[in-house]
């Protein structure tokens, strides 16, 4: 995978458990870690979306000859 990504996700995963809530200011950290995550999800979609699609199409044509025979 991307090694931007892999540190993106390793660094949130330990802010985030290294995280109480305790307070406003940590619960807006908290909030700001949650938004970071959900863009690191959207960068990992995207990154495997097109394997995904490639193996996906693969797999058709794979199922599609099996039928034919």
């Amino acid at each position: 995978m991307n090694t931007d990504i892999e540190k993106l996700s390793t660094d949130l995963a330990t802010q985030a458990t290294g995280l109480t809530v305790t307070d406003q200011g940590s619960a807006n950290r908290a909030t700001e870690l949650i938004l970071i995550g959900k863009d690191v999800i959207k960068k990992i979609k995207t990154f495997f979306a097109p394997m995904k699609e490639s193996a996906w199409a693969a797999h058709q044509e794979v199922v599609q000859k099996e039928k034919a025979e």
